[in-house]
């Protein structure tokens, strides 16, 4: 890594972990395109659940309108700073009023790319009522005109330490410095959420589409056995870990994490189950192994078979697909499955022995 991209990462994690205030930038739409970590001290959303959504849906929406009718006239037609009180509340239901600092950040030909909010602690530098205002609306009328000193006047507020890295850099326009160090990380950051949410959603339509997220990750998982299993058995582990994504994928909920680590912690619960099995200890084999081992193809009539079976779990009553469900999604015990529906031991033990008939027979039907 060269010296300049060193010192953006340096940058930027300085200004992810500040403890002197919320960032937030967005584009024209609103839709938030990087906020800091603050943001979970003061709304209880994490940055992951902030990004790629509109804070009014989040955490505003609460002042008349009116008063979002002169934000927006001010941010958009007048391209100017504003500054105003509002109340939003916290993801816990909680109401609490912030002072808000926003304004357009405008491209070379005056265009607006997108908006920044700064939001300083009352304890933060310049942060102490009208002194923050005035400076920040007096900073931001004045772009183009002296970037270097309103991106100097952004780290001073948020990161004051990380101000020198800036002094010998090239930015010479605040939409290029926010553009480099923040925004095309973030995007990169996240662009896994936003691709695994698409192949997930497809193979939850077709299960032939799961291809798709084996191809992207299966190295990776076959990798994670490498370093910690006998290579010869890497493959099986790696085919059994999807094969239990698979089963799952009807019911899997997308959230804010890579579909990787979903599948990481499918692995390390099948990697526990074969050495509890075995009585073996996990080794470290050799990392040149693990990085240029190719992963092997998936194996197609396992899990298509699996999915014939899965689709004619749907075809049955609700009490049968809830007790097969609970029996070999979740590998419940037969008196805990009677807890949970209401009935006998032994009235589970009948439907579970009807419901697999059934399945037999549906299965040979369409066969």
């Amino acid at each position: 890594m060269n010296k300049k991209k060193s010192n953006d990462s340096v940058l930027k994690q300085q200004i992810d972990n500040t403890p002197l205030g919320t960032i937030i930038i967005t584009a024209p739409d609103s839709s938030v395109l990087y906020v800091n970590k603050k943001i979970q001290e003061k709304t209880g959303f994490t940055p992951g659940e902030v990004i790629g959504k509109k804070p009014g849906a989040l955490w505003g929406g609460k002042m008349n309108k009116q008063f979002y009718a002169r934000l927006w006239q001010t941010i958009t037609t007048q391209k100017q700073p504003f500054i105003g009180s509002v109340i939003n509340t916290k993801k816990n239901g909680t109401n609490y009023i912030e002072r808000l600092h926003i304004a357009p950040i405008l491209d070379i030909a005056g265009n607006i790319k997108f908006f920044i909010e700064i939001n300083p602690e009352e304890s933060a530098t310049l942060s102490t009522g009208s002194d923050f205002t005035r400076i920040f609306t007096e900073q931001f009328k004045k772009q183009h005109i002296d970037d270097r000193t309103l991106i100097n006047f952004f780290l001073q507020t948020v990161a004051p330490s990380a101000v020198k890295l800036t002094k010998r850099s090239s930015f010479t326009l605040l939409e290029q410095f926010l553009q480099q160090v923040l925004l095309d990380p973030t995007t990169k950051q996240y662009c896994n959420r936003s691709d695994d949410a698409r192949l997930i959603q497809a193979a939850q339509k077709q299960g032939a589409n799961f291809d798709n997220l084996y191809e992207k990750y299966a190295q990776k998982i076959q990798q994670y056995f490498l370093k910690r299993a006998d290579p010869s058995i890497a493959e099986d582990l790696t085919q059994e870990t999807f094969l239990q994504a698979f089963r799952y994928l009807p019911r899997f909920t997308i959230t804010n994490a890579s579909y990787l680590t979903y599948l990481l912690r499918i692995a390390h619960t099948t990697l526990v189950g074969h050495y509890r099995t075995t009585g073996r200890t996990p080794i470290i084999y050799n990392e040149a192994l693990i990085e240029n081992h190719p992963a092997t193809a998936i194996d197609q009539e396992k899990f298509w078979d699996l999915e014939k079976l899965w689709e004619a779990v749907a075809t049955l009553p609700k009490t049968e697909q809830k007790i097969l469900l609970l029996k070999y999604h979740q590998d419940a015990r037969i008196k805990d499955i009677a807890k949970e529906i209401g009935k006998s031991e032994n009235a589970v033990k009948i439907i579970l022995s009807r419901a697999r008939k059934k399945l037999r027979q549906g299965l040979v039907s369409h066969s």
